[in-house]
């Protein structure tokens, strides 16, 4: 199996069904710091990119033996080891000890996610209201997804990079705020393909313990079903060290795909 360039359209069409249909079980998704000059490859009849957005490596639809071939290739292309390993715990060990061994990185063990799919909504009522995130809103959103990152560990680099993207997200119109007298939570979706994702949930500590994610949550997985009908895929990640929010997902109708471990490499 070998990687050949390919473009952005055809990147993003060949992504998207697998991301829509099995968000939990990509084989390998291994992600580079700097993504500006990062070009676009396919692999054969399977799923294998990298992608400038995003600086990450996904395969699908091959053994998982011949993984550990494409990350060679794609840090030969590069010129450059990366930066994290997200797959299933054993793979991404596996695959972090190889690049450990080839290139002298130190590995650490960084977040452990668990990938839910919405199986069946159950609303959750709670005082407030969702409403879409405004311009004026963005530097507050910021440091609210700056905190989320390192929440979840995903340490400075990442977290500055999740900054950057926030002023996007809102000209784009897929913020939403939980708003109870004045913003409470905040997170966003992302359309991938037919299906949706929930991203960025985080609610500042001094307004945890009132159910306001769970609201904002069921009320987003609401207008989402408006918008695509009752078949359409929604998914979303939780970090397994936090089992206040996976409670909550679970509550709201969401059920485990499959668990992800990501390992930094410096």
């Amino acid at each position: 199996m070998s990687l050949a360039a390919c473009s952005s359209e055809d990147f993003r069409a060949a992504l998207a069904p697998y991301l829509a249909q099995m968000p939990a079980r990509l084989s390998l998704l291994a992600g580079w710091a700097q993504r500006d000059d990062i070009p676009l490859f396919r692999a054969g009849d399977g799923f294998a990119a990298l992608e400038p957005g995003l600086g990450s490596l996904v395969t699908h639809a091959w053994p998982a033996e011949e993984d550990a071939a494409l990350l060679t290739e794609a840090m030969q292309c590069l010129g450059r080891p990366p930066s994290k390993i997200v797959s299933s715990p054993d793979e991404a060990r596996r695959l972090a000890a190889g690049v450990v061994a080839g290139h002298g990185c130190v590995a650490h063990e960084a977040m452990h996610t668990a990938c839910y799919r919405l199986a069946q909504l159950l609303p959750r009522v709670r005082p407030g209201q969702l409403r879409t995130a405004q311009s004026s809103e963005i530097a507050m959103l910021q440091d609210w997804d700056e905190a989320m990152a390192l929440d979840a560990k995903l340490g400075q680099t990442e977290a500055s990079f999740v900054r950057g993207l926030t002023p996007l997200s809102v000209e784009r119109g897929r913020r939403r705020i939980w708003d109870d007298e004045g913003p409470r939570c905040t997170l966003g979706f992302v359309p991938v393909g037919s299906a949706w994702r929930i991203v960025l949930v985080y609610t500042p500590p001094q307004h945890r313990g009132r159910h306001y994610a769970s609201a904002a949550v069921s009320a987003l997985c609401s207008e989402l079903l408006d918008k695509s009908g009752a078949g359409a895929v929604i998914s979303l990640y939780a970090d397994l060290d936090n089992p206040a929010s996976n409670r909550v997902y679970r509550g709201i109708g969401f059920v485990l795909e499959g668990e992800q471990l990501s390992i930094e490499l410096e």
